[in-house]
């Protein structure tokens, strides 16, 4: 089964380029390509992105600039998400995708379990699946964010 992430990220504060790279950590080891879509990051988010990924999953990057601040009125997130869902779409041709955040984690739990609905030929009677999300932090996913000045032991 071949399964791509999509992201969209517009990180102006550090805080993304900070999370990015768990997020991804936690998502590589299970997705066949990795679609970013780029609204006009100011800070190292993209490097970030591209130094965590290096030559370990195929991984896109489009810029689109939606020429607004994230919470602004006229910003239209859900246009925007189903822009990337297409182009991922496009890219990878994959049978799921996920849909990651920047701070989002990824446990091996959740892919087990699409394992297991994939093995039981219960997965085809799906067309979505819905994750909780936790926020925290592991020593296996800690950030190594080259702007980040805490001690990360």
């Amino acid at each position: 089964m071949k399964i791509a992430c999509c992201t969209v990220i517009k990180s102006e504060n550090g805080i993304d380029a900070y999370y990015v790279d768990m997020a991804l950590k936690s998502l590589m080891p299970y997705v066949c390509g990795i679609y970013v879509q780029n609204q006009g990051c100011t800070d190292n988010a993209i490097d970030v992105i591209k130094q965590t990924i290096g030559n370990e999953v195929p991984l896109v990057i489009d810029e689109f600039q939606t020429g607004l601040p994230r919470f602004h009125m006229d910003y239209n997130e859900p246009l925007y998400r189903n822009k990337a869902i297409e182009r991922c779409e496009e890219e990878f041709d994959p049978d799921w995708m996920v849909q990651c955040d920047a701070d989002d984690i990824f446990t091996p739990y959740l892919f087990e379990q699409v394992d297991k609905l994939q093995d039981n030929g219960e997965l085809d009677r799906y067309n979505g699946i819905l994750y909780a999300s936790d926020r925290f932090i592991t020593p296996e996913y800690k950030s190594n964010c080259p702007d980040d000045k805490r001690d990360q032991r």
